[in-house]
């Protein structure tokens, strides 16, 4: 579970902030009336956001501004999985004007089992743009079990075997971005190719075996991170 951040001057009436998890298939949901008095916090309704290749054991979320705009303020969800990747998506607003009081940005289009976050009138939507392979020295058996941003800008993830990693994340041009594949967008017809700013991670630290087990906790006080594990 992770609560993302929905960028300033997006969210009409709704809330600043939803909730989303992951799960064993790849897909990963947003849940729009979860935090929301008058959704009555519910779960019902999921909007899947995107389809991760391998099974998600954590997410964490954070916004980043790609731009001066304010359409060019994106939501950025991290995506830990079973093979020990980290993948990043980028959430942007795609077009439309100002929502209708009491619409949600996050919308069902069908009633069938395939969901999409695009709506007509000005939505999100989210491209994989880089996809990080398990690193060369990490356990064969390693999966990312817990994932934090400190202040929007480092990502710290944590394994199964003890390894606590930090990232930068920072925003570079498409054209120099060293990127993994690239997955077609929820609900487009052709995969596309990312241009102009995108968020990027990149490695700062490793610090390997820094618990005798899996890290189960990671969680930020200030500038401090605390992370907790065992087995």
């Amino acid at each position: 579970l992770a609560f993302v951040p929905i960028p300033e001057g997006s969210e009409g009436d709704g809330p600043a902030v939803v909730l989303a998890s992951g799960s064993v298939d790849g897909r990963v949901f947003i849940y729009p009336h979860a935090l929301c008095a008058a959704g009555r916090y519910s779960l019902a309704d999921p909007v899947l956001a995107f389809s991760n290749e391998a099974a998600v054991f954590s997410i964490a979320a954070t916004c980043v501004n790609l731009g001066d705009r304010e359409v060019d303020r994106a939501v950025i969800i991290s995506a830990g999985d079973q093979r020990s990747d980290v993948t990043l998506w980028c959430g942007r607003k795609t077009g439309g004007g100002p929502h209708a009081k009491g619409d949600s940005i996050w919308s069902r289009v069908d009633a069938g089992t395939h969901w999409t976050d695009e709506v007509a009138d000005g939505g999100f939507r989210f491209q994989c743009v880089q996809s990080i392979p398990r690193p060369k020295f990490a356990a064969a058996n390693a999966i990312v079990t817990q994932q934090k941003f400190v202040n929007g800008t480092v990502l710290v993830t944590g394994s199964n075997v003890g390894d606590v990693r930090f990232w930068d994340l920072v925003v570079r041009d498409a054209t120099e971005v060293a990127a993994g594949p690239h997955r077609p967008l929820v609900g487009a017809a052709s995969s596309a190719v990312p241009e102009g700013p995108l968020p990027h991670l990149r490695r700062r630290c490793n610090i390997l075996s820094a618990h005798m087990g899996a890290v189960e906790f990671v969680d930020v006080s200030g500038n401090t991170v605390l992370s907790s594990g065992g087995n």
